[in-house]
């Protein structure tokens, strides 16, 4: 891991300071897929226990932005183009699921807060600021997650598709131009649908509109990296 010359942090908060840190050295490109976080250098760079750099892993663990691995530790999740084929099929699966609960018990506050979400991802595209626009979409889909009522389908939805909704936002940044408002404006429909569908039809058009973002993903993954393809791509290729 490169140095990343983090200014020391003072110990109010601290847990959460030292996670919004490393979440914006990963967002910003500073750590990037497949980098180790070595807890020891970061706590003497952050002038830090390794302890409490140890529990803001285990945070952005759960988040799916760092994944550890045995005899490696923490490193910046990466993903193989399969491993993202077959986690986005569950996503989909999960996530249409989750609407569909979530229509039988949410209140309109509920919808409210996934609305500002909403806003947020708008402000934070217009001021071009990819950190909280990543944040306010990890956070709308987390907070549908919940609403679900479903504890065992939020634990399920954590394990996969937090990892891979990370990962693809990090890589999909890499690419120039990438139109914030217009994914902004795909949540603003993943909402109405919630709103104004039933449970069956909200759920099948928000499967829809994830299998659409998955296809412009991995296109714009492979602008990134030509050798990532789809499994389907891959047989093709072979063939």
């Amino acid at each position: 891991m490169e140095t990343l010359a983090f200014a020391p942090v003072k110990q109010l908060n601290l847990r959460d300071e030292l996670e919004a840190r490393l979440r914006e050295a990963i967002f910003s490109g500073r750590l990037r897929p497949g980098d180790r976080i070595v807890e020891y250098k970061v706590a003497r760079e952050m002038g830090v226990g390794q302890n409490s750099v140890r529990e803001a892993l285990i945070v952005l663990e759960h988040q799916g932005l760092v994944t550890r691995v045995p005899n490696k530790g923490a490193i910046v999740t990466r993903l193989s183009s399969e491993a993202v084929e077959q986690i986005y099929l569950v996503r989909i699966e999960l996530e249409g699921m989750a609407v569909k609960f979530a229509k039988q018990h949410m209140r309109l506050t509920d919808v409210d807060e996934l609305q500002e979400r909403i806003e947020e991802m708008r402000t934070a595209a217009r001021n071009d600021d990819r950190l909280s626009f990543c944040r306010a979409d990890f956070e709308f889909h987390r907070s549908l997650w919940e609403f679900s009522g479903n504890p065992y389908l939020v634990k399920a939805l954590d394990s996969s598709a937090a990892p891979l909704f990370s990962y693809l936002l990090i890589e999909s940044f890499r690419v120039p131009g990438e139109d914030m408002l217009a994914l902004a404006e795909q949540h603003q429909q993943m909402l109405n649908l919630i709103r104004n569908e039933s449970a069956e039809a909200a759920a099948a058009g928000v499967r829809q509109l994830l299998q659409k973002f998955h296809d412009l993903s991995t296109a714009k993954l492979r602008q990134i990296n030509p050798e990532f393809l789809t499994t389907e791509s891959a047989k093709h290729k072979e063939a």
